[in-house]
Protein backbone atom coordinates (compact mmCIF):
# COMPACT_ATOMS: atom_id res chain seq x y z
CA UNK A 1 0.00 0.00 0.00
CA UNK A 2 1.34 3.44 -0.97
CA UNK A 3 2.40 5.38 2.16
CA UNK A 4 1.72 8.69 0.42
CA UNK A 5 -1.94 7.67 0.08
CA UNK A 6 -2.14 7.06 3.83
CA UNK A 7 -0.44 10.37 4.54
CA UNK A 8 -2.87 12.15 2.24
CA UNK A 9 -5.81 10.54 4.03
CA UNK A 10 -4.29 11.51 7.38
CA UNK A 11 -4.25 15.19 6.37
CA UNK A 12 -7.69 14.97 4.78
CA UNK A 13 -9.12 13.43 7.95
CA UNK A 14 -7.35 16.04 10.09
CA UNK A 15 -8.04 19.15 8.03
CA UNK A 16 -11.46 18.08 6.69
CA UNK A 17 -10.72 19.93 3.46
CA UNK A 18 -9.49 18.76 0.04
CA UNK A 19 -8.16 22.26 -0.69
CA UNK A 20 -6.17 22.52 2.55
CA UNK A 21 -4.91 18.94 2.18
CA UNK A 22 -3.66 19.71 -1.31
CA UNK A 23 -1.88 22.83 -0.04
CA UNK A 24 -0.36 20.93 2.89
CA UNK A 25 0.85 18.08 0.67
CA UNK A 26 1.88 20.45 -2.14
CA UNK A 27 -0.18 18.52 -4.67
CA UNK A 28 -3.23 19.44 -6.73
CA UNK A 29 -6.79 18.83 -5.54
CA UNK A 30 -7.43 16.27 -8.31
CA UNK A 31 -4.40 14.30 -7.08
CA UNK A 32 -5.89 14.26 -3.56
CA UNK A 33 -9.14 12.89 -4.97
CA UNK A 34 -7.27 10.33 -7.09
CA UNK A 35 -5.25 9.09 -4.13
CA UNK A 36 -8.35 8.80 -1.95
CA UNK A 37 -10.21 6.88 -4.64
CA UNK A 38 -7.26 4.48 -4.98
CA UNK A 39 -6.97 4.04 -1.20
CA UNK A 40 -10.68 3.29 -0.82
CA UNK A 41 -10.51 0.76 -3.67
CA UNK A 42 -7.50 -0.93 -2.04
CA UNK A 43 -9.27 -1.13 1.32
CA UNK A 44 -12.60 -2.05 -0.21
CA UNK A 45 -14.54 0.45 1.88
CA UNK A 46 -15.71 4.04 2.01
CA UNK A 47 -13.60 6.21 4.31
CA UNK A 48 -15.50 9.49 4.12
CA UNK A 49 -18.47 11.29 2.67
CA UNK A 50 -18.57 14.74 1.15
CA UNK A 51 -21.30 17.27 1.87
CA UNK A 52 -20.49 20.19 -0.39
CA UNK A 53 -16.96 21.10 0.66
CA UNK A 54 -17.32 19.42 4.04
CA UNK A 55 -15.56 16.10 4.71
CA UNK A 56 -17.23 13.67 7.13
CA UNK A 57 -15.37 10.47 8.06
CA UNK A 58 -17.26 7.23 8.18
CA UNK A 59 -16.88 4.92 11.19
CA UNK A 60 -14.31 2.94 9.22
CA UNK A 61 -12.60 6.17 8.20
CA UNK A 62 -12.20 7.16 11.84
CA UNK A 63 -10.54 3.83 12.63
CA UNK A 64 -8.24 4.11 9.62
CA UNK A 65 -7.32 7.67 10.62
CA UNK A 66 -6.24 6.41 14.04
CA UNK A 67 -3.97 3.88 12.36
CA UNK A 68 -2.58 6.59 10.09
CA UNK A 69 -1.77 8.66 13.18
CA UNK A 70 0.71 5.91 14.07
CA UNK A 71 1.96 5.22 10.54
CA UNK A 72 2.64 8.83 9.46
CA UNK A 73 5.06 9.52 12.36
CA UNK A 74 6.96 6.34 11.50
CA UNK A 75 7.26 7.50 7.90
CA UNK A 76 8.52 10.86 9.16
CA UNK A 77 11.11 9.14 11.34
CA UNK A 78 12.28 7.20 8.30
CA UNK A 79 12.72 10.47 6.41
CA UNK A 80 14.66 11.79 9.42
CA UNK A 81 16.98 8.80 9.21
CA UNK A 82 17.58 9.50 5.53
CA UNK A 83 18.49 13.12 6.35
CA UNK A 84 21.12 11.98 8.82
CA UNK A 85 24.70 12.41 7.73
CA UNK A 86 27.78 10.45 8.67
CA UNK A 87 28.13 9.63 12.34
CA UNK A 88 24.34 9.66 12.88
CA UNK A 89 24.22 13.45 12.75
CA UNK A 90 20.63 14.71 12.45
CA UNK A 91 20.06 17.93 10.54
CA UNK A 92 17.22 20.05 11.92
CA UNK A 93 16.00 22.95 9.81
CA UNK A 94 15.20 25.88 12.09
CA UNK A 95 13.28 29.03 11.22
CA UNK A 96 13.51 32.12 13.42
CA UNK A 97 12.01 35.60 13.30
CA UNK A 98 14.20 38.67 13.56
CA UNK A 99 13.39 39.33 17.22
CA UNK A 100 14.75 35.87 18.11
CA UNK A 101 17.85 36.43 15.98
CA UNK A 102 18.53 39.71 17.79
CA UNK A 103 18.28 38.13 21.22
CA UNK A 104 18.79 34.47 22.08
CA UNK A 105 19.28 32.60 18.76
CA UNK A 106 23.12 32.64 19.02
CA UNK A 107 22.88 31.16 22.53
CA UNK A 108 20.57 28.43 21.20
CA UNK A 109 23.09 27.49 18.51
CA UNK A 110 25.94 27.32 21.04
CA UNK A 111 23.88 25.31 23.54
CA UNK A 112 22.84 22.85 20.85
CA UNK A 113 26.43 22.42 19.75
CA UNK A 114 27.68 21.60 23.25
CA UNK A 115 24.74 19.67 24.73
CA UNK A 116 23.31 17.88 21.69
CA UNK A 117 26.25 17.28 19.35
CA UNK A 118 24.25 14.63 17.48
CA UNK A 119 22.14 17.43 15.98
CA UNK A 120 23.22 20.02 13.42
CA UNK A 121 21.07 23.11 12.96
CA UNK A 122 20.36 24.66 9.58
CA UNK A 123 19.13 28.21 10.28
CA UNK A 124 16.69 30.25 8.22
CA UNK A 125 15.46 33.68 9.29
CA UNK A 126 12.44 35.53 8.01
CA UNK A 127 9.05 37.01 8.80
CA UNK A 128 6.65 34.98 10.91
CA UNK A 129 4.00 34.25 8.27
CA UNK A 130 6.64 33.06 5.79
CA UNK A 131 8.21 30.75 8.35
CA UNK A 132 4.84 29.26 9.32
CA UNK A 133 4.12 28.53 5.66
CA UNK A 134 7.59 27.01 5.26
CA UNK A 135 6.83 24.76 8.23
CA UNK A 136 3.55 23.65 6.68
CA UNK A 137 5.34 22.89 3.40
CA UNK A 138 7.97 20.80 5.23
CA UNK A 139 10.74 23.22 4.26
CA UNK A 140 11.75 23.64 7.93
CA UNK A 141 11.27 21.40 10.97
CA UNK A 142 10.68 23.95 13.74
CA UNK A 143 9.99 27.68 13.82
CA UNK A 144 10.49 30.24 16.57
CA UNK A 145 7.81 32.81 15.81
CA UNK A 146 5.36 35.19 17.46
CA UNK A 147 2.21 33.36 18.53
CA UNK A 148 -0.33 32.16 19.01
CA UNK A 149 -0.76 30.18 15.78
CA UNK A 150 -4.02 28.27 15.35
CA UNK A 151 -3.44 25.19 13.22
CA UNK A 152 -4.61 21.65 14.11
CA UNK A 153 -1.62 20.15 12.30
CA UNK A 154 0.95 22.06 14.39
CA UNK A 155 2.03 21.95 18.02
CA UNK A 156 3.45 24.88 19.95
CA UNK A 157 5.21 25.66 23.20
CA UNK A 158 5.46 29.15 24.69
CA UNK A 159 9.02 30.29 25.33
CA UNK A 160 9.10 33.98 26.29
CA UNK A 161 7.45 37.41 26.19
CA UNK A 162 8.89 40.63 24.75
CA UNK A 163 7.62 43.97 26.04
CA UNK A 164 6.84 46.41 23.21
CA UNK A 165 7.39 50.14 23.80
CA UNK A 166 7.22 53.30 21.73
CA UNK A 167 10.65 54.85 21.22
CA UNK A 168 12.06 58.03 19.73
CA UNK A 169 15.22 60.11 19.56
CA UNK A 170 15.42 62.39 22.63
CA UNK A 171 15.59 65.53 20.47
CA UNK A 172 12.37 64.64 18.61
CA UNK A 173 10.21 64.64 21.76
CA UNK A 174 12.06 67.25 23.81
CA UNK A 175 9.50 69.69 25.20
CA UNK A 176 6.62 67.75 23.64
CA UNK A 177 6.75 64.29 25.21
CA UNK A 178 3.75 62.27 24.03
CA UNK A 179 1.84 60.47 26.78
CA UNK A 180 -1.16 59.04 24.93
CA UNK A 181 -1.95 57.39 21.62
CA UNK A 182 -3.63 60.64 20.55
CA UNK A 183 -0.36 62.53 21.14
CA UNK A 184 1.56 59.77 19.43
CA UNK A 185 -0.50 59.99 16.28
CA UNK A 186 0.85 63.49 15.63
CA UNK A 187 4.32 62.07 14.93
CA UNK A 188 5.54 60.18 11.85
CA UNK A 189 5.22 56.44 12.56
CA UNK A 190 8.17 54.34 11.38
CA UNK A 191 6.78 51.02 10.25
CA UNK A 192 7.76 47.70 8.66
CA UNK A 193 6.46 46.24 5.42
CA UNK A 194 2.70 45.75 5.31
CA UNK A 195 2.94 41.95 5.17
CA UNK A 196 4.77 41.81 8.52
CA UNK A 197 3.30 40.83 11.88
CA UNK A 198 4.63 44.06 13.34
CA UNK A 199 2.80 46.26 10.84
CA UNK A 200 -0.52 44.49 11.40
CA UNK A 201 -0.27 44.73 15.19
CA UNK A 202 0.57 48.43 15.15
CA UNK A 203 -2.29 49.10 12.75
CA UNK A 204 -4.64 47.16 15.06
CA UNK A 205 -3.33 49.20 17.98
CA UNK A 206 -4.35 52.51 16.39
CA UNK A 207 -7.68 51.13 15.26
CA UNK A 208 -8.39 49.69 18.71
CA UNK A 209 -7.95 53.14 20.20
CA UNK A 210 -10.07 54.72 17.43
CA UNK A 211 -7.30 57.05 16.35
CA UNK A 212 -8.10 56.68 12.66
CA UNK A 213 -11.72 57.58 13.39
CA UNK A 214 -10.99 60.96 14.97
CA UNK A 215 -10.74 63.81 12.51
CA UNK A 216 -7.25 65.22 12.35
CA UNK A 217 -5.71 62.46 14.47
CA UNK A 218 -4.84 59.95 11.80
CA UNK A 219 -1.09 59.29 12.29
CA UNK A 220 0.87 62.19 10.80
CA UNK A 221 2.21 59.84 8.18
CA UNK A 222 3.57 56.33 7.94
CA UNK A 223 7.28 55.98 7.21
CA UNK A 224 7.47 52.53 5.59
CA UNK A 225 11.16 51.57 5.75
CA UNK A 226 10.40 48.11 4.36
CA UNK A 227 12.60 46.49 6.99
CA UNK A 228 12.30 45.09 10.48
CA UNK A 229 13.17 45.97 14.08
CA UNK A 230 16.77 47.17 13.85
CA UNK A 231 16.09 49.36 10.84
CA UNK A 232 13.04 50.89 12.49
CA UNK A 233 15.07 51.58 15.64
CA UNK A 234 17.88 53.11 13.59
CA UNK A 235 15.51 55.44 11.74
CA UNK A 236 13.95 56.45 15.06
CA UNK A 237 17.37 57.17 16.59
CA UNK A 238 18.07 59.48 13.65
CA UNK A 239 14.94 61.52 14.35
CA UNK A 240 12.85 60.31 11.43
CA UNK A 241 9.86 59.45 13.62
CA UNK A 242 8.64 57.25 16.46
CA UNK A 243 8.49 53.47 16.39
CA UNK A 244 7.37 50.53 18.52
CA UNK A 245 9.80 47.63 18.96
CA UNK A 246 10.69 44.90 21.49
CA UNK A 247 12.70 46.92 24.01
CA UNK A 248 15.04 44.03 24.87
CA UNK A 249 16.46 44.07 21.34
CA UNK A 250 17.55 47.74 21.51
CA UNK A 251 18.82 47.90 25.08
CA UNK A 252 22.22 49.15 23.87
CA UNK A 253 20.77 52.17 22.10
CA UNK A 254 18.69 53.02 25.17
CA UNK A 255 21.76 52.86 27.41
CA UNK A 256 23.66 55.16 25.04
CA UNK A 257 20.81 57.65 25.08
CA UNK A 258 20.16 57.41 21.34
CA UNK A 259 16.59 56.34 22.07
CA UNK A 260 14.14 57.02 24.90
CA UNK A 261 11.01 55.18 25.94
CA UNK A 262 7.82 57.17 25.49
CA UNK A 263 5.39 57.04 28.45
CA UNK A 264 2.33 56.16 26.37
CA UNK A 265 -0.56 55.17 28.64
CA UNK A 266 -2.11 52.77 26.14
CA UNK A 267 0.19 49.76 26.15
CA UNK A 268 0.88 47.45 23.24
CA UNK A 269 0.36 43.75 24.12
CA UNK A 270 3.58 41.82 24.62
CA UNK A 271 4.85 39.60 21.83
CA UNK A 272 4.71 35.93 22.81
CA UNK A 273 7.35 33.83 21.09
CA UNK A 274 6.59 30.15 20.61
CA UNK A 275 8.33 27.05 19.33
CA UNK A 276 6.14 25.75 16.51
CA UNK A 277 6.50 22.33 14.89
CA UNK A 278 4.46 19.75 13.05
CA UNK A 279 2.56 17.15 15.01
CA UNK A 280 4.01 13.64 14.76
CA UNK A 281 7.44 14.81 13.63
CA UNK A 282 10.51 13.25 15.28
CA UNK A 283 9.59 14.03 18.88
CA UNK A 284 12.98 13.28 20.47
CA UNK A 285 14.92 15.48 18.08
CA UNK A 286 12.45 18.37 18.31
CA UNK A 287 12.47 18.09 22.11
CA UNK A 288 16.25 18.55 22.13
CA UNK A 289 15.99 21.72 20.04
CA UNK A 290 13.24 23.10 22.29
CA UNK A 291 15.40 22.26 25.32
CA UNK A 292 18.24 24.30 23.85
CA UNK A 293 15.81 27.13 23.08
CA UNK A 294 14.63 27.25 26.69
CA UNK A 295 18.23 27.24 27.93
CA UNK A 296 19.05 30.09 25.53
CA UNK A 297 16.01 32.07 26.69
CA UNK A 298 17.07 31.61 30.32
CA UNK A 299 20.58 32.79 29.55
CA UNK A 300 19.35 35.88 27.71
CA UNK A 301 17.03 36.67 30.62
CA UNK A 302 20.02 36.80 32.99
CA UNK A 303 21.19 40.07 31.43
CA UNK A 304 17.88 41.46 30.10
CA UNK A 305 15.67 43.83 32.07
CA UNK A 306 12.85 41.67 33.52
CA UNK A 307 10.41 44.45 32.65
CA UNK A 308 11.32 43.97 28.99
CA UNK A 309 11.84 40.22 28.64
CA UNK A 310 10.24 37.31 30.51
CA UNK A 311 10.84 33.56 30.05
CA UNK A 312 7.74 31.35 30.05
CA UNK A 313 7.62 28.00 31.84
Amino acid sequence: MNISFLETFYWLGTLKSVKETAARMRISQPVVSMRMAALQRALGTELYKTNGRKIELTATGIRVLRKCEAIVPLATELQEEVRKGDGDLSIVRVGATEVVGLSWLPALINHQKHHHPDISLSIKTGMAHGLVEALRRDEIDIAFVIGPIEDPTLSSEYLCDYTIKWLAAPAMVEGAMPTSVVDLARFPIIQSRQSSYRYQKILEYFRWHNVSLIEGLTPNHWVDVGFETMHCAHFASEGVGVTAVPVATVAGQLRLGRLVELPIKQEIPAWEVIALYRRHDNADTIAKVVHSARAAVARFAETADPAHFRPRD
